[in-house]
C-alpha cells in the first residue's frame, strides 16, 4: 500500500463518489494499518468530506465503543474532536449525544493532553523570556 501511495501522481487526499477520502474509508472499516500509512503518506488527518461534512473521526465516532481503538489511533495523529461537521457537530458531541461513553472518555483525555501542552508551551515561553 504504502508503494502505491508514493507512486507520482497520486493524491492521498483523493475522495471517491461519495465524497469520502481514503482515510475516512480507512476509519469506517476500521483498518488501522491502512489510516497508519495513509497519515505517514500525508493526508490530512481533519479533511472534511461525504453527505454531512464529516472528518475520519467523526465517522469513526459515529461506529459506536466497538471502534475505540481506532478513535484513539485517529486521536494520536492529530485528529481534532473539536472540528465542526456541516451541521455543526463535533465527534465529542456525537460521541456525548450517543452514549459512547469509552469514546467520549478517550476524546476527553486528548483535550485535556492539548490544554496541558499549551499550558505547558506557555510556561516554557515565560521562562525563556525570564531567562533573557
Amino acid at each position: 500500500m504504502k508503494q502505491l501511495l508514493s507512486e507520482e501522481g497520486s493524491d492521498i487526499n483523493a475522495i471517491n463518489s461519495t465524497g469520502d477520502s481514503l482515510l475516512m474509508v480507512a476509519a469506517k472499516n476500521k483498518r488501522n494499518e491502512c489510516i497508519k500509512a495513509l497519515v505517514e503518506s500525508g493526508a490530512d488527518v481533519n479533511k472534511k468530506g461525504g453527505a454531512h461534512g464529516n472528518t475520519a473521526l467523526h465517522e469513526c465516532t459515529l461506529l459506536g465503543n466497538s471502534a475505540q481503538s481506532t478513535v484513539e489511533l485517529l486521536l494520536s495523529f492529530g485528529c481534532s474532536p473539536n472540528k465542526k461537521n456541516d451541521k455543526g457537530q463535533t465527534a465529542y458531541a456525537l460521541a456525548t449525544e450517543k452514549g459512547y461513553d469509552a469514546l467520549v472518555t478517550s476524546m476527553a483525555v486528548n483535550l485535556g493532553q492539548e490544554m496541558l501542552d499549551k499550558l505547558s508551551d506557555q510556561k516554557m515561553s515565560l521562562t525563556d523570556e525570564i531567562n533573557f
